[in-house]
């Protein structure tokens, strides 16, 4: 990536209490700008000694330690916020021009947890 001229990186996925937590740990220690689009990312609930912690909290407890020291902590649409590229990809042309149609298409009104417990985001607007 350094040879590409990267030196930031906007970072979403599943799990946030894994991968999302480790990668940009991983990356800030290796001198990368780090992003993480908190709405963008999925974790499920977890336990340990004898304490259920439910996914909300278990998303926000690693959101809040990221933006602590590693991470720009935000949402989708400020972690794609300019410099863009040309042209701009179509759902970002459309959260930009009409940011409450992209909500309501998206159904992006706040974390979502399915019946497994697994916070989950709608998608569909966000494929090109």
């Amino acid at each position: 990536m350094r040879e590409r001229g990267i030196d930031e990186l906007v970072l979403a996925g599943m799990m946030s209490q894994m991968c999302i937590d480790a990668t940009t740990r991983a990356a800030f220690d290796l001198g990368y700008r780090c992003r993480v689009a908190h709405d963008a990312c999925a974790a499920v609930p977890i336990s340990f000694a004898g304490v259920s912690v439910p996914v909300e909290q278990v998303h926000a407890a690693f959101m809040a330690a990221l933006a602590a020291v590693y991470a720009r902590v935000e949402g989708v649409l400020m972690s794609c916020s300019p410099p863009w590229p040309d042209p701009l990809p179509r759902w970002v042309e459309s959260a930009v021009t009409d940011p409450s149609g992209f909500a309501q298409a998206t159904g992006d009104n706040g974390p979502a947890v399915d019946g497994g417990g697994v916070q989950k985001r709608d998608a569909k607007a966000l494929v090109g």
